[in-house]
């Protein structure tokens, strides 16, 4: 039987997690940077694989048998807070705690949202003020308007006041109306049917035969009948008792619908799209946030500085689900492509009469979950949420493209998702959580050709027969020089199912002391004098946890009335639901001149792991033999933890022939894990 040996190897896992069904494509060149699984493994841009560190615990959610969201909130860049909305309410956190008026309630404010709005809900923030939209309400801002955050009076959330529009058509039927008064309140009659019950705080503009400027405008306070209401007048009207066909009603109603969206862009703010207008873009006055009033000229003409509304003009209804900008326009997110509103020249600022609106890709964007801007460029997940695409520009079409970054993964999202947030630091990744309650990771460093997905699963259980926790929510908010990841989980503890709110350690580096390694979930750490006895662990009753005592690894304990006890005093302990890491490369190919290896009987007989700051785990080959991995070097001290080990591992095997060269390295214990690359000796048989 002829015999030929080789090495292989993996320098990087810049290709991420890929599909089962490219198991067979060694051909591919980034079959060679892939691998058949990373879970709880971040893919740094550096190519490495990185266990992710543990999530800490904050505070349970207001009821823990309602979904709840997390929202990011910037007041200036060294405060920023984590949003808990819920049923109608919303809480405070900030600087690694929850917010709280008094010790034991805390902070929080009433919101009209139930929560089935919850995941229809869409903010974009201007300065220190963060504006909500929800197709069923109208707009509103949330301030924090003084220095003391704890007290709910510190937080106002408030309608939006947007003045003078914007506006449906002018009517152009012979239908009329007529004010009974030019100010205060008063009554418009309709010579026809035009007013629904639903119309109650609802703009009306009505021509004004008088002067230069020659229209005045009421909100409706009160509907009579269909041919009545009661107003009040915010712009005087020109005469009383005089009936005119040129009038408008407001475009953001109950009767309507309000804005799904809305961003800022060229000095000006920008909504999109509501149930009656699916398709059509309103923005400010110039300079104006709050101001949509169109032309109130006598002849019609309009300035540069008035209100825009464009709609969409396609083949098919093309709802507007999220807006952003970039360096060639204002971007329009719709149910069915994409949009480009741009001036016809390049460099002009955007204005009612120069106001282009150009489609770029049939890319459908997901309902509910946002695009994610990463640098320059934006990825948006797929209507069906089980698709990631990068949108960019391309200089060759002239015109942005959709490339599918899960097309390698395409298994990662299956089952679609709920939520997604963007990191931008230390590493660009993008999160999104899976209706499953998986998170999945993308990382996105474009310039050096990283682009790799990573799954993860929290510890815990959400039902019976699942070994992870359900995440449900997830926000990204600024913490000193890096972005921190905050979460909603969902688990059953004791028998009782229950939501938390935490965040996520930062990524272990070599400015983190072994001591500091936190590798557990839903976990605390105690930091003081030497104690055995370790409390406060009441959200962890009854479960079985791991544990880091001064750097090195404590057996399992389960947590009783709250508390565990060390078999020796510890200064520094964390202590949380245990996870596993695991990477196990793309089965290796042996080339050579005859081909290569995959039509033969496979035989590893030695493994070179390069590691960086690692302790614990294990090997396994064709997942039957299991080597554990020992890092006790000479000089370690008695009774101490082991160093963390840097270097290459060498691992002799002897090991039966197989149809395929497969290994993986799994990693368990509340410790550091940081994969460099593999390198394989391998025997190939002919079959």
């Amino acid at each position: 039987m002829p015999r030929e040996r080789g090495s292989l190897v993996q320098a990087t896992f810049t290709a991420g997690e890929m599909s089962p069904e490219l198991i067979a494509r060694a051909e591919l060149a980034k079959y060679q940077n892939g691998a058949q699984a990373l879970e709880n493994c971040i893919v740094l841009k550096t190519g490495a694989a990185r266990r992710r560190s543990g999530t800490v615990y904050v505070a349970p959610v207001k009821d823990r048998t309602a979904v709840t969201i997390l929202q990011d909130f910037q007041y200036s860049v060294d405060q920023t807070y984590a949003l808990e909305f819920g049923d109608q309410y919303i809480r405070f956190f900030r600087d690694h705690g929850q917010l709280e008026e008094i010790a034991g309630t805390p902070t929080e404010i009433s919101s009209p949202y139930s929560t089935a709005d919850l995941r229809e809900l869409r903010f974009v923030q201007s300065a220190d003020v963060l504006f909500i939209t929800h197709p069923d309400y109208a707009p509103r801002q949330l301030a924090r308007t003084s220095g003391d955050d704890t007290q709910p009076a510190t937080w106002q959330l408030t309608e939006f006041t947007h003045r003078d529009g914007p506006y449906l058509d002018i009517n152009d039927t012979t239908t009329t109306l007529t004010p009974a008064a030019v100010t205060g309140n008063t009554t418009i009659a309709a010579s026809a049917d035009v007013f629904v019950s639903t119309d109650v705080g609802r703009y009306i503009r009505l021509s004004n035969p008088a002067a230069n400027e020659d229209w005045g405008y009421a909100t409706i306070t009160a509907v009579t009948d269909a041919q009545n209401v009661d107003v009040t007048v915010v712009k005087d009207f020109a005469q009383a008792g005089v009936a005119t066909e040129l009038w408008r009603l407001g475009a953001w109603s109950e009767t309507t619908g309000y804005p799904w969206c809305a961003t800022f862009y060229q000095e000006r703010m920008w909504f999109g799209a509501t149930n009656a207008q699916p398709q059509t873009l309103w923005s400010s006055r110039s300079s104006i946030l709050n101001g949509f009033g169109p032309s109130k000229l006598a002849d019609g003409s309009v300035r540069d500085t008035d209100a825009i509304t464009r709609t969409v003009s396609s083949r098919q209804v093309n709802a507007i689900r999220d807006l952003g900008d970039d360096t060639q326009g204002l971007l329009l997110f719709t149910a069915g492509g994409s949009f480009t509103a741009r001036p016809g020249v390049s460099g002009e600022a955007m204005t009612p009469t120069n106001c282009n609106i150009v489609p770029q890709t049939n890319f459908s964007v997901h309902s509910t979950v946002p695009p994610q801007q990463v640098g320059d460029n934006f990825l948006a997940f797929s209507r069906t949420g089980d698709r990631l695409r990068e949108l960019r520009f391309s200089l060759e079409q002239d015109k942005m493209v959709a490339p599918n970054m899960s097309a390698l993964s395409d298994h990662i999202l299956l089952g679609g998702i709920v939520d997604a947030a963007a990191q931008a630091e230390p590493e660009n990744i993008v999160w999104a959580v899976r209706a499953d309650g998986e998170l999945a990771g993308f990382t996105y460093e474009r310039e050096h050709d990283v682009l790799g997905w990573h799954r993860h699963r929290l510890g815990g259980s959400h039902v019976d027969d699942a070994d992870f926790a359900k995440v449900e929510s997830i926000a990204v908010i600024r913490e000193n020089d890096r972005d921190e990841i905050w979460l909603i989980v969902q688990r059953i503890i004791n028998g009782e199912t229950r939501r938390h709110v935490e965040y996520m350690k930062p990524l272990f580096t070599r400015a983190i002391d072994q001591e500091d390694a936190f590798f557990v979930d839903c976990g605390l750490t105690y930091d003081g004098a030497p104690a055995t006895a370790i409390s406060g662990l009441d959200h962890l009753e009854a479960a079985s946890v791991d544990i880091l005592a001064d750097g090195g690894q404590v057996a399992q304990q389960q947590v009783i009335d709250g508390a565990i006890t060390l078999p020796v005093a510890a200064s520094v302990v964390h202590v949380g639901l245990p996870y596993a890491a695991e990477v196990e490369p793309n089965p290796r190919v042996l080339g050579s001149a005859a081909g290569d290896s995959r039509p033969n009987l496979h035989r590893v007989y030695k493994v070179y792991l390069y590691f960086d700051r690692t302790l614990g785990g294990s090997i396994e080959w064709q997942d039957t033999d299991v080597q554990e991995l020992a890092f006790h070097q000479a000089g370690d001290a008695m009774g101490s933890a082991p160093a963390l080990f840097t270097g290459r591992y060498d691992l002799s095997y002897t090991m039966p022939t197989s149809p395929e060269a497969r290994l993986t390295i799994r990693h368990e214990g509340p410790l550091p894990f940081t994969l460099l690359s593999v390198m394989s000796d391998i025997e190939v048989s002919s079959v």
